[in-house]
Parts: C-alpha cells; structure tokens; sequence
C-alpha cells in the first residue's frame, strides 16, 4: 500500500509560520518488515529516487539511486547495538554499481579495530603496533633524516685504539 501527500507551498505558507524552503513535515509510517519513505522529484523529467528505509532487524538505511533498476546505487546503514555489538561495522556504506554490490566501513573513533593502512589509517590501535605497521620501527627503511645514536642498530665507537698483527 502506498501513502501519496501532496502538499503545495501555498497552503504550507499559509498554515505555517516558515519560509516557503524550510518545511518540517513528521510523519509516521508503520511496516511489516522495511517501512520506509521514498522521494521521487519530478523536476526536469529526472530519474533520481531516495529511500528513507528502517529495517526489522535493527538497521535504519539512506539510499539514493539514480533509475528504476536500481543500479548505481549509494546506501548509508546505521545498525543498532543489538544488530551490530561493535562500533565497526555501527555505520557502512553499501555500494551498487552497474549491479555489482560491496560494502565498506565508514571509520570513526572508538572503533576496536585499527583503519588499515592501505585506507589511510596506521592497521591498529596502540602506538606501539601502529608504528610498527608503517615500518617506523625499523631504521633499515630510513632515507632521509637523522636518526639519534641511540636508535642506530650499530654502535659507534669514539676515541683511538691500535690494531696489531702478526705475519
């Protein structure tokens, strides 16, 4: 079953003190399994849709595509704690792209686990193990800088010494 509203700007203006851009309309709206509140602008014959979904097992979701396949779609999900215990997979961005799906973690603080390296991040979450991921614990990867004696991995001896041999 589908709710149409039409409302027109005049009768908004009219009945509420806003400007004629800045609208507030609640509504509630009640399903089975997915209910959700989908847009379809008709300006200039566009093909656009987006979806306002919430989910029985706990996910609330944001999707914008950009035709009636469905195709070439961006979702952003939020999950509950009881769907997702962890901050890790908490938001994703789920990804359509000429009907290829994939999903990907969106990073923010109080992850458990550490942004990998390959996506910007340093692979963990303690200062120790980050800096060993990004190779900054190994001075045979060094090229430029100067780097104090005490982290050389040899010993420089000062002073003078004699060496002495026999034929």
């Amino acid at each position: 079953m589908a709710l149409i509203i039409r409302i027109s700007r005049k009768w908004m203006r009219a009945n509420f003190s806003m400007s004629a851009r800045a609208y507030i309309l609640l509504v509630r709206i009640s399903g089975y399994l997915y209910p959700s509140l989908y847009l379809l602008p008709t300006y200039n014959s566009t093909t656009n849709r987006t979806v306002f979904e919430g989910s029985y097992i706990g996910a609330s979701s944001f999707v914008s595509w950009e035709d009636i396949t469905g195709n070439n779609r961006r979702m952003l999900e939020v999950r509950t704690k009881s769907y997702e215990s962890t901050l890790n997979n908490a938001v994703t961005v789920r990804v359509c792209d000429n009907g290829t799906w994939g999903n990907y973690r969106v990073f923010q603080a109080g992850m458990e686990s550490g942004v990998l390296v390959a996506n910007g991040g340093t692979g963990d979450t303690t200062a120790a193990n980050a800096r060993s991921n990004l190779g900054e614990n190994n001075a045979s990867n060094l090229t430029t800088g100067i780097l104090p004696a005490a982290r050389r991995p040899f010993k420089v001896a000062y002073g003078s010494g004699s060496v002495s041999a026999a034929l």
